[in-house]
Protein backbone atom coordinates (compact mmCIF):
# COMPACT_ATOMS: atom_id res chain seq x y z
CA UNK A 1 0.00 0.00 0.00
CA UNK A 2 1.55 3.26 -1.05
CA UNK A 3 0.15 7.03 0.14
CA UNK A 4 0.86 10.12 -1.56
CA UNK A 5 -1.26 13.09 -3.61
CA UNK A 6 -2.26 13.48 -6.63
CA UNK A 7 -1.63 17.33 -7.47
CA UNK A 8 -4.04 18.00 -10.71
CA UNK A 9 -3.53 21.27 -12.32
CA UNK A 10 -5.96 22.76 -15.16
CA UNK A 11 -5.27 26.50 -15.43
CA UNK A 12 -6.42 28.44 -14.16
CA UNK A 13 -7.01 25.38 -11.12
CA UNK A 14 -5.28 23.51 -8.91
CA UNK A 15 -5.90 20.91 -6.55
CA UNK A 16 -4.25 18.62 -4.33
CA UNK A 17 -5.64 15.59 -2.95
CA UNK A 18 -4.16 12.86 -0.74
CA UNK A 19 -4.55 9.52 -1.78
CA UNK A 20 -3.74 5.76 -1.14
CA UNK A 21 -3.08 3.47 -3.74
CA UNK A 22 -2.87 -0.19 -2.94
CA UNK A 23 -0.94 -1.74 -5.67
CA UNK A 24 -1.09 -1.91 -9.92
CA UNK A 25 -4.62 -1.49 -11.58
CA UNK A 26 -6.52 1.59 -12.80
CA UNK A 27 -9.02 4.01 -10.41
CA UNK A 28 -10.76 6.96 -10.79
CA UNK A 29 -10.62 10.19 -8.35
CA UNK A 30 -13.34 11.93 -7.89
CA UNK A 31 -13.24 15.18 -7.40
CA UNK A 32 -15.68 17.62 -6.17
CA UNK A 33 -15.67 21.42 -6.93
CA UNK A 34 -18.28 23.82 -6.18
CA UNK A 35 -19.14 26.30 -9.33
CA UNK A 36 -20.07 25.90 -12.69
CA UNK A 37 -17.59 22.88 -13.67
CA UNK A 38 -19.50 20.48 -10.13
CA UNK A 39 -18.15 17.34 -10.18
CA UNK A 40 -15.87 15.41 -12.50
CA UNK A 41 -13.52 12.12 -12.42
CA UNK A 42 -10.01 11.96 -13.22
CA UNK A 43 -8.61 8.50 -14.70
CA UNK A 44 -5.69 7.72 -12.84
CA UNK A 45 -3.59 4.48 -14.18
CA UNK A 46 -1.38 2.92 -11.90
CA UNK A 47 1.42 0.68 -12.96
CA UNK A 48 4.37 -1.15 -11.26
CA UNK A 49 7.76 -2.12 -12.47
CA UNK A 50 8.56 -5.57 -11.86
CA UNK A 51 11.73 -6.35 -9.39
CA UNK A 52 15.02 -6.61 -10.48
CA UNK A 53 18.00 -8.25 -9.36
CA UNK A 54 21.66 -8.88 -10.17
CA UNK A 55 23.01 -11.33 -12.24
CA UNK A 56 27.22 -12.70 -12.07
CA UNK A 57 28.91 -15.29 -13.55
CA UNK A 58 31.95 -16.18 -12.73
CA UNK A 59 35.19 -18.07 -13.82
CA UNK A 60 35.77 -21.09 -12.39
CA UNK A 61 38.86 -19.68 -10.68
CA UNK A 62 36.72 -16.93 -9.10
CA UNK A 63 37.26 -13.61 -11.46
CA UNK A 64 34.22 -12.82 -12.78
CA UNK A 65 33.34 -13.06 -16.90
CA UNK A 66 29.83 -10.83 -16.95
CA UNK A 67 27.43 -9.28 -14.69
CA UNK A 68 24.05 -8.41 -15.84
CA UNK A 69 22.52 -5.98 -13.53
CA UNK A 70 18.55 -4.68 -13.86
CA UNK A 71 17.26 -8.09 -14.75
CA UNK A 72 13.47 -8.25 -14.55
CA UNK A 73 11.92 -10.53 -11.97
CA UNK A 74 11.05 -14.10 -14.40
CA UNK A 75 13.23 -13.48 -16.64
CA UNK A 76 15.94 -16.59 -17.86
CA UNK A 77 19.17 -15.27 -17.33
CA UNK A 78 21.54 -15.37 -20.78
CA UNK A 79 25.20 -15.32 -20.26
CA UNK A 80 26.47 -13.46 -23.05
CA UNK A 81 30.29 -13.43 -23.33
CA UNK A 82 32.61 -15.41 -25.05
CA UNK A 83 32.95 -19.41 -24.15
CA UNK A 84 34.91 -19.85 -20.83
CA UNK A 85 37.41 -21.57 -20.45
CA UNK A 86 40.11 -23.67 -18.58
CA UNK A 87 43.72 -24.33 -19.04
CA UNK A 88 44.79 -27.93 -19.39
CA UNK A 89 47.43 -29.16 -16.44
CA UNK A 90 49.08 -32.10 -16.09
CA UNK A 91 46.67 -34.49 -15.68
CA UNK A 92 43.64 -33.87 -17.66
CA UNK A 93 42.03 -31.67 -20.03
CA UNK A 94 38.75 -29.20 -19.65
CA UNK A 95 35.80 -28.59 -21.63
CA UNK A 96 32.92 -26.10 -20.50
CA UNK A 97 29.76 -28.22 -19.52
CA UNK A 98 27.83 -25.81 -17.89
CA UNK A 99 27.21 -23.38 -14.33
CA UNK A 100 26.17 -23.98 -11.25
CA UNK A 101 24.74 -21.67 -8.69
CA UNK A 102 26.27 -23.27 -5.79
CA UNK A 103 23.46 -25.76 -5.09
CA UNK A 104 22.10 -26.98 -8.50
CA UNK A 105 23.83 -27.47 -11.74
CA UNK A 106 23.38 -26.82 -15.51
CA UNK A 107 24.38 -28.54 -18.39
CA UNK A 108 24.46 -26.49 -21.97
CA UNK A 109 21.27 -28.31 -22.89
CA UNK A 110 19.67 -26.93 -19.58
CA UNK A 111 17.50 -23.87 -18.75
CA UNK A 112 18.52 -21.88 -16.31
CA UNK A 113 15.41 -21.12 -13.57
CA UNK A 114 13.61 -17.68 -14.10
CA UNK A 115 15.17 -15.16 -11.77
CA UNK A 116 13.81 -14.49 -8.53
CA UNK A 117 16.68 -12.83 -6.31
CA UNK A 118 20.35 -12.04 -7.37
CA UNK A 119 22.29 -15.12 -8.51
CA UNK A 120 25.86 -16.01 -9.22
CA UNK A 121 26.55 -18.83 -11.68
CA UNK A 122 30.21 -20.30 -11.65
CA UNK A 123 31.16 -22.20 -14.84
CA UNK A 124 31.99 -26.03 -14.94
CA UNK A 125 34.21 -28.06 -17.29
CA UNK A 126 34.52 -31.78 -17.66
CA UNK A 127 37.96 -33.20 -17.26
CA UNK A 128 39.49 -35.61 -19.95
CA UNK A 129 42.65 -37.30 -18.78
CA UNK A 130 45.46 -36.95 -20.86
CA UNK A 131 46.74 -40.24 -22.16
CA UNK A 132 50.06 -41.03 -22.13
CA UNK A 133 51.99 -42.01 -24.83
CA UNK A 134 54.32 -45.23 -23.03
CA UNK A 135 50.88 -45.79 -20.94
CA UNK A 136 48.96 -46.17 -24.18
CA UNK A 137 51.40 -48.72 -25.65
CA UNK A 138 51.59 -50.53 -23.36
CA UNK A 139 47.87 -50.95 -22.75
CA UNK A 140 48.04 -52.10 -26.47
CA UNK A 141 49.92 -54.89 -25.72
CA UNK A 142 48.08 -56.04 -22.70
CA UNK A 143 44.87 -56.00 -24.93
CA UNK A 144 46.90 -57.99 -27.23
CA UNK A 145 48.10 -60.27 -24.51
CA UNK A 146 44.75 -60.82 -22.60
CA UNK A 147 42.91 -62.19 -26.11
CA UNK A 148 44.73 -65.54 -25.73
CA UNK A 149 43.31 -67.81 -24.19
CA UNK A 150 43.83 -69.83 -21.32
CA UNK A 151 43.90 -72.78 -22.92
CA UNK A 152 45.50 -72.64 -26.41
CA UNK A 153 45.45 -74.29 -29.76
CA UNK A 154 47.53 -73.88 -33.01
CA UNK A 155 44.36 -71.53 -34.16
CA UNK A 156 45.80 -69.47 -31.09
CA UNK A 157 49.70 -69.49 -32.90
CA UNK A 158 49.28 -66.06 -35.06
CA UNK A 159 47.48 -64.19 -31.85
CA UNK A 160 50.36 -65.37 -29.86
CA UNK A 161 52.91 -64.45 -31.98
CA UNK A 162 51.81 -61.00 -33.01
CA UNK A 163 51.63 -60.42 -28.87
CA UNK A 164 55.52 -61.11 -28.70
CA UNK A 165 56.08 -59.07 -31.60
CA UNK A 166 54.13 -56.48 -30.16
CA UNK A 167 56.08 -56.37 -26.71
CA UNK A 168 59.55 -56.68 -28.31
CA UNK A 169 58.88 -53.23 -30.13
CA UNK A 170 58.18 -51.70 -26.68
CA UNK A 171 61.00 -49.38 -25.34
CA UNK A 172 62.13 -50.26 -22.02
CA UNK A 173 60.03 -47.97 -20.16
CA UNK A 174 56.82 -48.65 -22.24
CA UNK A 175 57.66 -52.97 -21.27
CA UNK A 176 57.86 -51.80 -17.38
CA UNK A 177 53.99 -50.72 -17.90
CA UNK A 178 53.37 -54.25 -18.92
CA UNK A 179 52.48 -55.88 -15.49
CA UNK A 180 54.28 -59.05 -14.66
CA UNK A 181 51.24 -60.95 -14.77
CA UNK A 182 49.93 -60.75 -18.18
CA UNK A 183 53.53 -61.18 -19.11
CA UNK A 184 53.45 -64.14 -17.70
CA UNK A 185 50.29 -65.07 -19.70
CA UNK A 186 52.37 -64.74 -22.85
CA UNK A 187 54.90 -66.90 -22.14
CA UNK A 188 53.02 -69.69 -20.42
CA UNK A 189 50.54 -69.98 -23.66
CA UNK A 190 54.47 -69.28 -25.82
CA UNK A 191 55.20 -72.49 -23.51
CA UNK A 192 52.20 -74.48 -24.31
CA UNK A 193 52.77 -73.68 -28.16
CA UNK A 194 56.22 -75.45 -28.14
CA UNK A 195 54.08 -78.72 -27.07
CA UNK A 196 51.46 -78.56 -29.90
Amino acid sequence: MMGGRCKISSSPFQYDVPVTITGPGEFYLTINRTGSWGEFSLRVVVTENAPTYTVTWNNWDGTELEKDGNVEEGTTPTYNGATPEKEEDDENTYEFAGWTDGTNTYGLDDELPEVTADVTYTDTFTATPKTDPDQAAADGVTYLINQIPETVTENDREAIENARKAYEMLTDDQKALVDAETLAKLEAAEEAMGYL
